[in-house]
């Protein structure tokens, strides 16, 4: 019986331990997969410059030149954390990048299509700010 008792306890004492040590990797998983706040910044900058194309568009939609100034600006912004963004999240960087190349692409235009253009920023802004928000 006492041989039991002890198995019994052994037993016990394993099992604590082990799922104390799991709940200890979960923990570290998730501070591993913890947002970068280079990528925070990333995106907020992006966010930035998306709303200030959206505003130049209404004031000014005939300004080929800031259009064209501001999605290259969204650009290089955007390669700053791509790859960050690409490794960490890739389900998100895939969504993001359906609107955003399209954003860029038609800024460049010698003609931008102002409606063309305010679609792209819709979708761009809102996937951005459900990203920031997964981001923490």
């Amino acid at each position: 019986m006492k041989k039991l008792s002890a198995m019994f306890f052994t037993v016990l004492a394993v099992s604590i331990f082990l799922l104390g040590f799991d709940s200890v990797q979960k923990n570290e998983v998730s501070l591993a997969k913890a947002a970068d706040p280079d990528i925070i910044k990333g995106v907020e900058k992006v966010l930035a410059t998306v709303h200030e194309l959206k505003d130049v568009l209404e004031k000014s939609p005939k300004d080929s030149k800031k259009i064209h100034k501001l999605g290259k600006k969204i650009s290089e912004q955007w390669d700053v954390i791509e790859k960050k963004v690409e490794k960490k999240y890739p389900e998100a960087y895939v969504d993001i990048e359906k609107s955003l190349y399209p954003l860029i692409g038609f800024s460049k235009e010698e003609d931008p299509s102002v409606e063309k253009l305010q679609e792209l920023i819709k979708q761009v802004d809102k996937k951005l700010e459900r990203f920031k928000k997964h981001l923490g």
